[in-house]
């Protein structure tokens, strides 16, 4: 009597029904098919395309499609078609939330921190990726050196970024003493 031997391969989307016909005849049982969503094909074999996490994997669709804005049905759908269970849908939003991907729109309605599937680009006079650097190199092109609160999370908007992101950047500067408390909501930039 011969052994059984299992065998596992990976094959693209469109050549699924040539290889199932190529081993009907030969193999024994019913061949299980699963979509692979986080991978691509390469000369060396698959290569993952993100770290696996559902507001990745969304993100990564958002991108393919090349879609700015969704509502929550759209991650319900998603997870359903990856064989995740719809429930998932606030976690997965509250990671993208966590991540500063994401900002609400309206009532279940979200769009894409940088408006676009490309985060913006930092301008080269800009020493720094870091929201407080960029702001310091913004308030010295346009000789400002007194900004508030409000000053600061619309600047942060301008360049695709959440509000929320307003206490880091003021650790980013007051770490770095690039600025100075002058009173109550006000600060000056130091040199």
């Amino acid at each position: 009597m011969d052994d059984l031997v299992r065998i596992a391969f990976f094959c693209k989307d469109r050549d699924t029904g040539r290889a199932l016909r190529a081993l009907m005849g030969i193999a024994q049982g019913q061949p299980e098919v699963y979509p692979v969503v986080n991978a691509d094909l390469t000369k060396n074999g698959l290569q993952q395309r993100t770290r696996g996490t559902t507001s990745e994997l969304f993100l990564e669709h958002l991108k393919k499609n090349n879609q700015t804005n969704f509502v929550t049905d759209d991650i319900k759908a998603f997870l359903s078609s990856i064989g995740y269970s719809p429930t998932s849908a606030p976690s997965t939003l509250e990671q993208m939330f966590n991540a500063n991907t994401v900002q609400r729109v309206g009532r279940g309605k979200f769009a894409l921190v940088y408006g676009s599937t490309k985060p913006k680009q930092v301008e080269e006079e800009e020493p720094g990726a870091r929201a407080g650097d960029q702001f310091i190199a913004h308030l010295k092109k346009n000789k400002q050196l007194e900004f508030s609160m409000a000053d600061l999370r619309v600047f942060l908007k301008s360049i695709g970024r959440s509000p929320r992101s307003t206490y880091s950047a003021m650790q980013v500067m007051t770490k770095e003493k690039t600025i100075r408390r002058l009173g109550r909501n006000r600060y000056t930039v130091k040199g």
